[in-house]
């Protein structure tokens, strides 16, 4: 198994070498040494570094482009989850039925800050189904607040009712 610190050099390593484009000189080799090749301006500045400490060459990009593109998800994603619960950042969608004024999102997020002791970043979503209220996503955990949860569960209780 990795250690996470690896796996971080080998997120950045990955991601800065999927950045690099195909117009960029290939390198020639001699043996086993191998010079990187250039890099455009707009490549991450970690990246020549990267470059030097595993020899890169034409063969080590072809490979490790395919992986990025074919995982870059799977690199991603552990990468933002140890970012995010290193730098103490949890990532919340909250779902309305109409857009959040500037206030209620402030409020909002201020009141997850205090409860969790975390900064949260939130990711607003739309969906008029739901009629009101507000569906928060965050950490696998849902907190449904909507007007269509409430009377749902209202129907549900009315039915059990009945029947009894």
């Amino acid at each position: 198994m990795r250690t996470p610190c690896l796996t971080i050099v080998l997120a950045v390593v990955l991601v800065a070498c999927a950045s690099v484009k195909e117009t960029a000189p290939r390198t020639t080799c001699t043996g086993t040494d191998c010079a990187p090749p250039a890099v455009p301006a707009t490549a991450t500045p970690y990246l020549d570094h990267a470059l030097d400490i595993i020899q890169f060459n034409s063969i080590n990009k072809k490979r490790i482009d395919e992986f990025a593109k074919n995982r870059f998800e799977d690199i991603v994603e552990p990468f933002e989850a140890l970012y995010q619960e290193h730098n103490r950042i949890l990532k919340v969608s909250i779902v309305t039925a109409v857009p959040m004024d500037s206030e209620l999102e402030r409020k909002t997020k201020d009141a997850i800050e205090r409860r969790t002791g975390k900064t949260a970043i939130i990711e607003k979503h739309i969906d008029p189904k739901i009629i009101g209220g507000m569906v928060m996503i965050a950490g696998g955990q849902i907190i449904d607040g909507s007007i269509r949860s409430q009377l749902a569960e209202l129907q549900q209780n009315l039915l059990e009712a009945r029947v009894n």
